[in-house]
Formats: structure tokens, C-alpha cells, sequence
């Protein structure tokens, strides 16, 4: 105990207390009107306990009556560190890795651990507005892009034997439909058994058939497949075809004969 008051005093007296609100005023009153008094001597079982007690009674949380940056003992909820601050303990930080077997703690003490929605919604609003990094976004973009050998081998090992849950597969299979119906509201959705890469088509052109109540194209060139869906007519499917062919670089669409043969190609 007496250690810790002495360093809030030296930290004080030398004007980098972590508790800006103190310092302020400590600087602006002066030391002679500030006491430290022990109010109690707790066990350390009862230390918390006893802390939270004496928080409430004195309203020391309250900026109008104390200087606690912390309303729950024991938590540093309501504490925002300095940039400062933060700057500093990132780079004590970099470069320091957990062992395995503080990983495999960590992990055993998550799992099964579900957050509220009242947590994810307080989580949420806090994060809105925040801009990240523009340096940062561009570095996880490329790491997302490009994984390294050693992160899909990762990936890899700690994907084998992993079984989904009946409740797991119900919500990816529910998200799959989600993400079809949208792309087919917005035009560019075409499930494989549409008959667009075969000849089995009905719209009397190539690559056109029916899909659902409206029509569409498909065509494959050089292992790429160029789709679309949303047409009204077979002769609209087609028209943006022909103009989706002709924008592809190096195709023969300026020739007829070569385009026809092309169009054969594709239907086989």
C-alpha cells in the first residue's frame, strides 16, 4: 500500500499522473490541500468488495465529487487511456507473441462464450465513425488477398476435422439464399444447370435461354465466364451479348463468320 501511494505522489509531483483529472488538480490547488487518509484495511478477499463500497458512498465516480475514472472496482470501465499512452504500450507491445500454452488458455476460456445483442449493439455504436487507418486497411486488404504459405497451412490445420453444428449449417445455408436471392435482384446471379454453357437452349439464339420468367446470357472464353440475368426478351439477351462479346479484348467479333464459329464453340 505504501508503495503504490508513493507513486501516485511522485507521479503527481511530477506532473504525468495517468489520472488527468487529479493532476489538473493538484497543479491548479496544490499539494498542501490534498490528504491521503486509509479509510479501511481489507483482507484481500474482501478487497474489491470493499473498494466498490466505498466508490458508491463517497460518489467518488462522479466527476463532481472524486476523481475515479472508474465507476466498477476492480474494471477499467470508463477509462480511455492517452493516445500517448496507447502509443507507447503498442510499441512495448510489437513484436511480442503468446506462447502455445497461453493460446490454448485463451481459446478453452472462449468457447462457448456468446456475446449479448445488448453488447454488440453498445459495441457497434462505439465503433461508428471511427475511421481506421488508411495504411492499416490497405496492409489487411493485401494480407486477405495474398495469405502466406505458413497462414493457409494454418488455416488449413485448424479446419481439418472440424464438424458444423446442425444450428452452423442451418444459418450458412440461410446466409447461401440471402446472398442468391440479392444477386438475382440485382441481375447478375445464374445457378450452373441454366443451360447457358450447353446448346440446350429454346430462345432460338446462341448462348440465350430461359431462366425463371425472364431470359439471360452465358458464354465462357479462355476459361472465364461472362453471364447475365434480367432480360425481357431472348433478343434483348442476345443484343448484350453481342455487345459483352465485342468488349472483351483480343475476340474476332468485328468478323461474322469468325463470331458464328465462336458461338459454336461455346454451345458444345
Amino acid at each position: 500500500m505504501n508503495h503504490r501511494l508513493a507513486q501516485h505522489k511522485s507521479a503527481l509531483r511530477g506532473g504525468y499522473h495517468c489520472n488527468k483529472f487529479l493532476q489538473h488538480s493538484w497543479k491548479k490547488d496544490g499539494e498542501s490541500n490534498f490528504s491521503f487518509v486509509v479509510i479501511k484495511k481489507s483482507n484481500e478477499d474482501d478487497l474489491i468488495y470493499d473498494e466498490q463500497k466505498w466508490i458508491d458512498f463517497y460518489k467518488a465516480a462522479n466527476p463532481q465529487f472524486g476523481y475515479n475514472l472508474c465507476g466498477i472496482a476492480g474494471r477499467r470501465v470508463g477509462y480511455r487511456a492517452s493516445f500517448e499512452t496507447r502509443q507507447k504500450q503498442s510499441e512495448s507491445n510489437a513484436g511480442r507473441k503468446h506462447s502455445e500454452e497461453t493460446k490454448k488458455k485463451i481459446s478453452a476460456a472462449h468457447i462457448g462464450k456468446t456475446v449479448s445483442m445488448d453488447a454488440r449493439e453498445k459495441i457497434s455504436a462505439a465503433k461508428k465513425g471511427i475511421k481506421a487507418n488508411p495504411e492499416h486497411v490497405a496492409k489487411r486488404a493485401e494480407a486477405q488477398k495474398n495469405p502466406s504459405a505458413e497462414t493457409r497451412a494454418k488455416i488449413s490445420l485448424a479446419c481439418t476435422g472440424r464438424v458444423f453444428t446442425e444450428e452452423a449449417i442451418s444459418k450458412r445455408v440461410a446466409a447461401l439464399k440471402a446472398t442468391v436471392k440479392k444477386r438475382k435482384d440485382d441481375g447478375v446471379y445464374m445457378p450452373k444447370n441454366s443451360g447457358l454453357m450447353r446448346g440446350s437452349n429454346t430462345s432460338g439464339f446462341p448462348c440465350v435461354t430461359r431462366n425463371g420468367p425472364n431470359w439471360a446470357y452465358g458464354f465462357k472464353v479462355h476459361g472465364v465466364c461472362y453471364q447475365k440475368y434480367g432480360f425481357k426478351t431472348p433478343k434483348d439477351a442476345y443484343d448484350a451479348y453481342l455487345l459483352r462479346r465485342r468488349e472483351i479484348p483480343g475476340q474476332p467479333y468485328q468478323d461474322s463468320a469468325a463470331l458464328a464459329a465462336i458461338e459454336k464453340e461455346v454451345q458444345k
